[in-house]
């Protein structure tokens, strides 16, 4: 048997929501939606990613004797799963916003532009020149539509015979 995932960042996030059930204003209880019957028992909790922010009358309510979890969301009238998959959506946006914000700036080696960093490496290229690097752009010497970087101009086959000219040329004048 797998463990469960366990996040105590996403648990005290889920305090921080309103309730599910009846729109309570925060502190919630993060409650661990039980998916089928009989995996509730003591002492055996789901996985964090199954938890639905209840104010503490209503978490006291659903534990309550002679209250089911089907019972009280068809009471309450909402589905839990949807409930569910909604805000592990907004807690993995607010998490990626987070994380961009504290990216680097970095100057963009094509415009000079700066910008949040998107990955790791030197090839730190701004939206824009990003977009426009892989453009099909003509190639200079036989007119042929190509997938190149701007800086190349040239297609393959075109680049390669102008290595070998500027080859044959360089031994050319060293033969001189």
């Amino acid at each position: 048997m797998t463990r469960p995932w366990r996040s105590r960042a996403y648990r005290a996030w889920i305090r921080e929501q309103p309730c599910a059930a009846c729109g309570a204003p925060p502190p919630s209880d993060p409650h661990h939606h039980t998916l089928k019957p009989g995996s509730k028992a003591m002492g055996v909790k789901v996985t964090d990613a199954w938890c639905v922010p209840l104010c503490r009358r209503c978490h006291d309510k659903l534990d309550s004797p002679g209250w089911s979890e089907k019972r009280f969301w068809a009471t309450v009238g909402k589905e839990p799963r949807k409930i569910i998959r909604a805000l592990r959506q907004r807690y993995l946006r607010e998490r990626r916003a987070e994380r961009w914000a504290f990216a680097p700036i970095v100057r963009c080696p094509r415009c000079s532009v700066e910008h949040r960093a998107k990955g790791v490496g030197k090839d730190q290229h701004c939206d824009e020149c990003q977009e426009d690097r892989w453009k099909a752009r003509p190639c200079l010497r036989c007119g042929r539509m190509m997938m190149t970087v701007p800086e190349r101009r040239m297609c393959e086959s075109c680049y390669a015979s102008n290595e070998q000219i500027g080859e044959t040329y360089r031994l050319a004048r060293e033969g001189e």
